[in-house]
C-alpha cells in the first residue's frame, strides 16, 4: 500500500469515527423546554397546574424520544414547542393563584386593621361617656349641693324676715 492510500483510508477512519462519537446537535426549542417543563415540576404548588404538567411532560417525552431517533425532526419541534406552551400555560396558572392569595392576604389585613380601628373608636367612645357620666355625676352632686344651699338661705330668710318687720298696725 503507497503512502497515500494510507493516509487517505487513516483519515476516513478518522472521520467515521468522529462522526459517531459527535454528540447529537442541540436543538433550541427541545432545550427550552426541558427548561420549562422542569422548572414548572419543581414548584411547591405545581399542583394547581398539575393536568397542564402532565400534558407538558408528556410532549416532553414524546420530543425527547424523536431527537433520539433522529426522524421526524418536525415532529420532534411540535412535541417540544407543544411541551413548553403546556409548562407556561401551567406557571400563569401558578402565578395567578399566587396573586388571588396574595389578594386574599391583603384582603384579610385590611380588614384586621378595619376592626382595630373600629375597636379603638368603641374604647374612645366608651372612655368619652364614661367621662361624661363622671361630669354629669358631679354636676348632679353640684346641682344637689346648690339646691340645698338655695334651701338653707331661704330657710334663713324666712326665720329672719318676722323679727325684722315690726309690729303690723
Amino acid at each position: 500500500m503507497s503512502l497515500n492510500k494510507q493516509i487517505v483510508l487513516t483519515v476516513a477512519v478518522a472521520a467515521v469515527l468522529s462522526a459517531c462519537s459527535a454528540t447529537p446537535e442541540r436543538n433550541e426549542t427541545l432545550e427550552r423546554a426541558r427548561t420549562l417543563v422542569q422548572q414548572v415540576e419543581a414548584s411547591p404548588r405545581a399542583g394547581i397546574a398539575a393536568a397542564d404538567i402532565a400534558n407538558a411532560r408528556t410532549s416532553l417525552d414524546a420530543a425527547n424520544r424523536l431527537a433520539e431517533s433522529r426522524t421526524r425532526m418536525s415532529d420532534m419541534e411540535f412535541e417540544a414547542t407543544n411541551a413548553a406552551l403546556s409548562a407556561q400555560i401551567a406557571s400563569e396558572k401558578i402565578l395567578t393563584a399566587e396573586a388571588n392569595e396574595a389578594v386574599a392576604n391583603g384582603t384579610a389585613q385590611r380588614q384586621a386593621v378595619l376592626i382595630q380601628a373600629r375597636e379603638r373608636d368603641v374604647q374612645k367612645s366608651t372612655a368619652q361617656a364614661v367621662d361624661a357620666r363622671r361630669l354629669a355625676t358631679a354636676s348632679q352632686v353640684r346641682a344637689d349641693s346648690l339646691e340645698t344651699e338655695l334651701a338653707d338661705l331661704k330657710l334663713k330668710k324666712m326665720t329672719l324676715s318676722p323679727s325684722r318687720i315690726g309690729p303690723i298696725g
